[in-house]
Parts: C-alpha cells; sequence; structure tokens
C-alpha cells in the first residue's frame, strides 16, 4: 500500500510564490475593468507587474497552459467571467453572512427596484416600452405587501404611494376564483373584518403595517415624499449600504423567483441580460403595462402567495415547508393585528409639497400659474405655517392640476393652471422640461406661459401622427399615457377634492299626492330609523 490515493496534491507546487502573488493581486486590480482573455490581457499585465515589483525578466510567468490552470486554481471568479459576475463577487463581505431577523409581520420591510425582464407593448404607438418593478417584502412572513409596475424611470411619487399601497387591501377581481379572497387565509377573518371593513371585499394578500423599512440609495427611496410618509405613520427608515445587496437579501433574491415564476412566462420576455435576449423579443411583446400589472397582482395573489417557501419553515420542523400565507396565519396568533390607518386623502398627504406665495393670481410652481376661487380669500391672509408660506401639492404625473388644503374645512381643492387649454392633456415633469428646452430653441423666455402652453400643444399633438414620432417621443407619450391613468387610480381612492365649480344637477319634481300618483306619495322623515355610523377609531 503506497498510499497514492490519500496523497495530498498540490497542482501550483512548481509556480513561484512570486507568481502566484501576482495573479491575485492583478486579479483585485482588474475586477472593475471590462472582461479579458486570460492567455493574452491579463498575461501581458502580469508579467508587466512582476517586471515592475521584481525587475525585468527576474520573475519570467509559465507557460500559458500553465498560467491558465494556475488562475483556475487561484481565484474564485475568473478575469474572463462577464463583468457583472466579478463586480458581484467582490461586492460580497470578506465575514461570514448574517441574517436581518424578523419575527412579526411589519418588523422589516424591504423595498427595491428592478427593470422587468418583459416588455410592456403600447397600444398607442405599436412600439415597446420597458418597464420598472417596484416591490415592498415583509421578511418575516415573505409576503409580496405590494408592488408597482411603472416606466423606465420611477418617481419618489410611486414609491410613497407604493407605501401606502402596503396597508391598503388588495381588491378582489373579476373572474378571480373565490378561494383567493382574503377569508381564505385560515385566519380569524370575520374579526379582522369587523376592525376593518375594506377586507370583505379584499384578496388573500396581507395588509401590514410596516415598523422599519429597509432601502436602498436610489433618489426616489431618498426623497422628501418618502421622509414624510414614514414621519407621518411613525414608520422608522434604514438604508442599505451603497453596492452591498447582501443588506437586502431576501428582495434581491426574490427578483430571480420572479423572474422564474412570472417573467419567462409572460409574451415579450427579454432576459435578463443581453445574452439571454432572443431576437425578435419587440415583435412579441402583446401586453400593456397595466395588462401586465394585473397578470402580476394574479400571480401574487394566486402562486406566490399560496406557493411553500423554502426560507419558511414551521417552528420545530425544519423539513416541513409553509407558504407566505400560512406563516402570516402563525405569526397573527402570536405577535397579534396591528390595524392599519385609513385615510380618504392619503394620496394628497403623500404628495410632493411646494411652500408658495399666494398672489391675486394665483399661485406660481415650476413657472406655471395656478388658480382657483379657494385662493382668493387667503390671498392677503398670513401663512400660519413656520416658513410663512402656503403649502402647495402637486403630482409629477400630472401637472394640469395642483392641490391646496383649505386650512378652515380640511378640504382638499384643485388648482387648475391658468394657461391650460381644453386640448391640453395630462403632461409629465419630463414633458414640461421638453417643453421649456423647445423654448429655449426658439430664444423666448420659459417664464412665458402663453408659449409653454403652445409647445406643450405642438408636443401633443404629434400623437395625431405617431408615423412621425422619434424613440424619444413614443416613450415620452407613454410614460405621460401611463402615469396620468395611475395618478387617475390613485386619486380615485380617496375623497374626491372639492370642485369650485360643481356641475349643475336637475331640481328634483315635488312628491305627487299618493292618491293621484298611485305612489309612495309624501314620505314622513321623523319615521326613517337613522342608521348607525361606522367609527373605525371606537372600541
Amino acid at each position: 500500500m503506497d498510499k497514492r490515493k490519500a496523497r495530498i496534491c498540490n497542482p501550483l507546487r512548481n509556480v513561484d510564490p512570486r507568481v502566484i502573488q501576482a495573479i491575485r493581486d492583478q486579479a483585485a486590480a482588474e475586477r472593475a475593468d471590462s472582461t479579458a482573455t486570460i492567455g493574452s490581457r491579463f498575461f501581458r499585465r502580469t508579467q508587466n507587474r512582476l517586471n515592475a515589483e521584481h525587475g525585468a525578466g527576474t520573475v519570467p510567468l509559465p507557460g500559458r497552459d500553465t498560467f491558465r490552470r494556475a488562475v483556475a486554481h487561484l481565484l474564485d471568479t475568473s478575469p474572463a467571467a462577464p463583468a457583472y459576475q466579478r463586480a458581484s463577487a467582490a461586492n460580497q463581505p470578506d465575514r461570514p453572512f448574517g441574517n436581518v431577523l424578523a419575527t412579526r409581520p411589519g418588523e422589516v420591510v424591504m423595498l427595491d427596484t428592478t427593470p422587468l425582464d418583459v416588455l410592456a407593448f403600447d397600444p398607442g404607438s405599436g412600439g415597446t416600452i420597458s418597464v420598472e418593478l417596484t416591490v415592498a417584502l415583509d421578511v418575516a412572513t415573505r409576503s409580496l405587501l405590494a408592488w408597482r409596475l411603472t416606466p423606465l424611470g420611477t418617481k419618489a411619487i410611486d414609491v410613497g404611494l407604493l407605501l401606502a399601497d402596503t396597508m391598503t387591501p388588495e381588491l378582489m377581481r373579476p373572474g378571480w376564483d373565490d378561494a383567493l379572497r382574503y377569508q381564505m387565509l385560515r385566519i380569524p377573518a370575520e374579526r379582522l373584518i369587523s376592525v376593518d371593513e375594506r377586507l370583505a371585499e379584499a384578496a388573500a394578500r396581507p395588509v401590514i403595517y410596516p415598523e422599519t423599512l429597509l432601502y436602498d440609495h436610489g433618489k426616489p427611496y431618498k426623497s422628501d415624499v418618502v421622509a414624510r410618509a414614514c414621519a407621518r405613520w411613525r414608520i422608522d427608515l434604514q438604508d442599505a449600504r451603497k453596492l452591498q445587496p447582501t443588506d437586502k437579501p431576501h428582495v434581491e433574491r426574490l427578483f430571480g423567483t420572479i423572474r422564474q415564476q412570472y417573467s419567462e412566462h409572460v409574451a415579450g420576455y427579454k432576459g435578463f441580460n443581453v445574452a439571454h435576449r432572443g431576437r425578435t423579443v419587440e415583435d412579441q411583446a402583446r401586453w400593456s403595462i397595466d395588462e401586465l400589472a394585473e397578470f402580476f397582482a394574479e400571480y401574487v395573489i394566486a402562486v406566490y402567495q399560496r406557493k411553500h417557501h423554502r426560507g419558511l419553515t414551521l417552528q420545530g420542523f425544519p423539513d416541513l415547508h409553509v407558504s407566505p400565507n400560512e406563516a402570516y396565519a402563525m405569526a397573527l396568533g402570536s405577535a397579534g393585528y396591528v390595524d392599519c390607518p385609513r385615510e380618504a386623502n392619503m394620496y394628497f398627504e403623500l404628495l410632493p409639497i411646494a411652500g408658495r406665495v399666494i398672489h391675486p393670481y394665483g399661485v406660481e410652481l415650476n413657472y406655471l400659474t395656478y388658480n382657483a376661487d379657494i385662493l382668493y380669500q387667503y390671498r392677503k391672509a398670513k401663512s400660519p405655517y413656520p416658513d410663512k408660506l402656503w403649502p402647495i401639492r402637486y403630482d409629477p404625473r400630472n401637472l394640469l392640476h395642483a392641490y391646496f388644503l383649505d386650512p378652515a374645512d380640511g378640504r382638499w381643492h384643485v388648482l387648475r393652471w391658468t394657461h391650460a387649454l381644453a386640448e391640453h392633456q395630462p403632461f409629465t415633469d419630463i414633458t414640461l422640461r421638453e417643453a421649456k428646452r423647445l423654448i429655449a430653441l426658439r430664444e423666448r423666455a420659459p417664464e412665458d406661459q402663453a408659449e409653454v402652453a403652445r409647445a406643450l400643444t405642438e408636443l401633443q399633438n404629434r400623437t395625431d401622427a405617431p408615423e412621425t414620432w422619434t424613440r424619444t417621443e413614443r416613450k415620452r407619450h407613454t410614460r405621460d399615457q401611463h402615469r396620468a391613468a395611475a395618478q387617475s387610480r390613485d386619486i380615485a381612492r380617496g375623497d374626491a377634492p372639492a370642485d369650485d365649480h360643481p356641475p349643475l344637477a336637475v331640481v328634483p319634481t315635488p312628491f305627487e299626492p299618493a292618491e293621484e300618483s298611485g305612489g309612495w306619495g309624501e314620505v314622513d322623515l321623523s319615521s326613517i330609523e337613522a342608521a348607525q355610523v361606522f367609527d373605525p377609531d371606537a372600541p
């Protein structure tokens, strides 16, 4: 017995230790560079490093085949690997991985945005548009609490409204099976419905009050909109470190799950990078952003929330996996249910704020003037707010209107752009910037609102001839149309703002005597019992 099978083999025993160190140093220096060929650029640069450190010709590299084998044994990620793989490996911390612990629903909620691997079809132009997916994930139960599909370029208002969506039940859609109702969550649904009547028509998706939000350093997440929303609802904010996806691994892994279970099966799937993209992806896209959002909602309710999750196990039985809905039901038994706020004007409270002076002609915002009858009584009044300015709220997805809260009665009022024409469609802040760019090219003042109105009309009139659009114009039109529709849906959730010019109503005819009409006749109002008023804050 010569013990040849137990003998320790060192494949690098004939390689100079200085060469080994040079390979490691050169790989670390190139981890942010473009992909290299092992036997060409990486070989040459490693030799140059040895010459610089030890003198020219002092430490020669072995043959190219031996050099390739040494690189394969020394480096976990080859310099010839794709750049995103090397960047991901470089971001891994040089320590054991930890865990983000959460034992009750809402204790930690992770937010993140990623490009959706599906192209959306634009019915207006006949082209395609890229889509972004923003999600909120509860760590304790792995439940997908809220999601938003938007054109590329998520705004701060989208993230703020996503936070409101986590505390709002997801309504059942026509055609969905009754097995997807909230009552099927295996929890005392009747008791919860008595606390929150909105759950009666809700789908089987947990409604959770977040305690802590964990998010990345994206511009929408660092906005004043998100900070004010969290301060209003007393939600803690915790940002992840830059270029450290390991700080929120649950939501990063969720995106891979969504790609495998949803995106790959939708017409228009483009793969997660160019190497996985087909040649006719644009021709296969057939679903609009709104249709993709409906499909995604059904996927979350019918598949994701009910599918057993490998990261969720039954306590005491590590081999028994449970679904996010089952994990939520078990968590309610130990942590209880926290009632979520139900504010009819939540949409207006989340909008960006601009402090302005009320002039006789209205208020100025983004070089646009907005006015309504309600402003007239405050044009000479002193603002009670600390900065002595009146807060004007606006939605960057639709700048045709702004909103003003009447401090006297707490009602919201719509302020319309004074130069808006009847043919003006809703436009975003991006379209407004494009209109001002056109004005600057004509050497006109961007403060001239008549010029702004003409430029907007010119931009929007091009929708009559989509065959003449450039790619930029097509994307701008699709983005404006979708965001205007999303803004309409968001504002419809709450109470309608007060209209300074309400439509005229038909005056009802007086009741006819019972003996002449044969109908109900006059009604004694004192005989009608008053209905009970629901008080959500009552014990």
